[in-house]
Formats: C-alpha cells, structure tokens, sequence
C-alpha cells in the first residue's frame, strides 16, 4: 500500500498553498501508479480530511463524476466549497489581504486566481503523468480530459417589498396597503403623535408590531400561509393598552408558501443596494448550488461575526423590547447578539432566492429555558451545510448559526430543545 495521504498530509496541514503540496506528495507516493487512479483517490481522501475541518466537500456530492473525469471532480469540489479570505492568505502570504473588514472585491479576485493556479497545476500533473493520453503502442485507450465543472448558481431576480400608495386604503391617518398580499406581505404607513402598533391577525394567531408614527412605510409579512387577515392600526391610549384607528382584511392566497420568507420586511429588512445583499450576490456567484451558498453564507457569518456579550446582557438588564436588528449594522460591527445573527442570515439568503425563516422561541440553557433566535432554510436539493448539517430536499432546515459562532453559554444556550414562538 503507498504512502497514505493522511501521513503526508495531516489534516492541520491543509489549507490552500499547502494543497499543491499534498498532491506533489500524494504523487510523488503512488509514482507506480496511473494518475487518473491516484488523483480520484487522493480527493476522496482529501475530502475525508476537508469534513474533519469544516472545509470541502461530502464524497458522495461529486462521487458520480470523480471516477470518470477527476478533473471535472476536481472542478467541483473548488466550486462547491469556496475559500474564504485567510484561505487566500494562506495561498498568498504577499498578497497584502487587511485582516478583518468585509471581502472585497479584490480579495475574490484572489480567489479566482488561486482557483485558476489550482486547476492549472493540476492540469501539469496529468498531462506529464500520462493521464490524458495513453501512450502510444501501449494498447490503452486515448482519453481526453474534459475541462473542470463550471456551473455556478444562479439566484433569481430581487424580490422586494414595497409600499404602493395608489392601491392603499385609508382612514384615521393610518393607510393600509393589501395590493401585494398574493406575495405575501401587507404594507402600512400612519401618522400619529402617540404610540402606535400594526396587529396582523390570523384566525387565534396574533402578531404585533411597532409601527412610526411619522408616515415611514413598514412591510409586514404573512407568514401564516393562505386564509383571511386582518390588519389592524392600534393607537396606545393608557400604559400597555391600545384602541383601534382603521383596520383592513383580505382574503390571501400565496403564490407561494415561501413568498412571505424571500422578501424583506420589518424583522429582516434590506434593500437591493444593501451591503449585506451585495455580499451575498458575491459569495453566490461563487457557488455551485443553492447548498453551497448558505454553506458559504454561513461559513462567513460564523467567521467574522463576534457575538456581543454586553448588548445580550444590556437587554436582559433592562428588559429591552421592540428590538429591531439591522443586517447591514450587523456585517459592519461584526457584533451581534442572536437576532442579529439570525436576521443577517435571513437577509443574505433570502436576497439570493433561498427561502429563509426567521424564528424566535426558546432553547434549553442549564436546565430552564432561554428567549433565543434562529433560522429555518429550504432546499430544493439536498445538500452539506457544514460538516454536522445536511440539509434536506423539500424540508425546512433549522440553522442556529449564534450557537456556531459563540458555542454554549448563559446568554446562547445548549443547541438543544428548540421550542419555535414566532415567525418572521
């Protein structure tokens, strides 16, 4: 048996640069053999190894070309699992990456070029070998060696939400727009020098929201799928009590169940021109599926964002309600307690066509239970998320990337014991 590769390459080991490495040696180790045998085998081994550390790709996603055409596999593997920018630190010590603050566009073009220098080593390798053409007299048949999967996902256009003046209906100050409700949400605006609140009812469920006394639009969803509405304008009048200035009521049928869940509303607010949206449009474009978008997504958003300790117990202290996270504040901060994180992962996927929950409700925390947040995805195809979730074909995903990123505590939770209350 050759050198085995988790002998020349531990997995500590693997990061960019040093995977050049690990196939010269992987080679130079398995010098008896054909590259095209070698190589599939060195991936499929490599790949064990990238699962142990949160890199690469599930063996079984490119099983069906890897025997075939290991370049192609190879291909995939690149595009399935994107390297992020201490990747191309590593690959790149000169490079000048800053460390911290978003990726930029330069630092994805770092990327390409790592992927492009990959592909063409690679290529150097078989070709020298003997793998793209048997030699001559020997008998064997000649193959070519097709060119590296290029398939990238591909979002669809934005979905917005926005408030429509013109179709809105009015009374008492307040202007309540349902011309949009078969996409899932309602729009309102109301003018006011006390309190106000937007109740939208559902049959028993109830969901109440604050709502700018200025004339801001807000866009709340309807989240609780097809049936009859009603949205109500409530003016505060002593303490925590309300009265009714107008209300409005439809009857909604979806044009989808996941309309409500790929638009921005008052929980999950962006625009097209977010920098949270823009990143996203970025980290998709260099993904192979919808999977390996919120793989990357998710990768991001645990590897750059701290959570903030003294804004969760500043909250706790004071009983802070009415809490709005801010995506795009979130990605600048790098700072967020759970609702940030969920909100920033919501906005991110939703702006690339993912259907994302955003969920409030409870977790288990040293045996009592704890206000908490998360998200749930749909897939349309299954796929890796990280190595410890494999999303589900045409199921909801439960994705907690707060516990991801700060792990078990107080203010966090075990990971266990999801009880869902609200959802957005």
């Amino acid at each position: 048996m050759p050198t085995e590769l988790k002998t020349v390459c531990p997995a500590s080991v693997l990061r960019a640069r040093d995977f050049l490495k690990c196939l010269a040696a992987r080679k130079k180790a398995e010098r008896g053999n054909a590259a095209s045998k070698s190589l599939p085998e060195a991936y499929r081994k490599i790949d064990n190894f990238e699962q142990e550390r949160r890199f690469g790709l599930k063996a079984e996603r490119i099983s069906p070309i890897i025997s075939d055409n290991p370049m192609a596999a190879f291909g995939r593997l690149l595009s399935y699992r994107e390297p992020r920018a201490a990747m191309c630190r590593a690959a790149f010590p000169s490079c000048g990456i800053p460390q911290g603050g978003q990726p930029t566009a330069w630092e994805y073009s770092v990327k390409r070029q790592w992927r492009g220098g990959m592909a063409a080593f690679l290529t150097f390798i078989m070709l020298i070998s003997g793998c793209s053409a048997a030699p001559a007299g020997s008998g064997a048949e000649s193959r070519t060696v097709a060119p590296a999967n290029s398939t990238h996902y591909e979002p669809p256009a934005f979905r917005n939400a926005e408030f429509h003046p013109d179709a809105a209906v009015s009374g008492s100050g307040a202007e309540i727009d349902l011309s949009a409700v078969s996409q899932g949400y309602v729009a309102v605006r109301a003018q006011s020098d006390k309190r106000l609140k937007c109740q939208v009812v559902y049959g028993d469920v109830k969901y109440n929201y604050d709502l700018p006394g200025d004339g801001t639009p807000v866009v709340y969803p309807l989240q609780s799928g097809n049936g009859q509405y009603n949205v109500r304008v409530m003016q505060n009048t002593t303490e925590n009590k309300y009265m009714e200035l107008f209300s409005a009521q439809a009857d909604v049928v979806l044009d989808s169940e996941f309309e409500p869940f790929l638009r921005p509303s008052q929980r999950v607010a962006y625009s097209v021109d977010s920098a949270c949206v823009l990143l996203a449009s970025d980290i998709s474009a260099q993904a192979a599926d919808a999977a390996a978008v919120v793989s990357s997504v998710y990768e991001y958003i645990q590897g750059n964002v701290d959570y903030d300790y003294d804004k969760a117990q500043n909250i706790v202290d004071n009983n802070v309600t009415g809490y709005l996270p801010d995506p795009d504040e979130t990605l600048s901060t790098k700072k967020g307690i759970c609702y940030d994180y969920a909100a920033l992962a919501a906005a991110m996927l939703r702006s690339q066509g993912i259907p994302t929950k955003l969920i409030t409700g409870y977790v288990s925390s040293g045996g009592s239970e704890l206000y908490h947040a998360w998200n749930m995805i749909w897939l349309e195809e299954s796929g890796w998320i990280t190595v410890e979730i494999r999303a589900p074909r045409h199921e909801w995903q439960r994705i907690d990337l707060t516990f991801a990123a700060a792990g078990q505590s107080a203010l966090v939770g075990d990971g266990k014991g999801y009880a869902d209350k609200e959802v957005y």
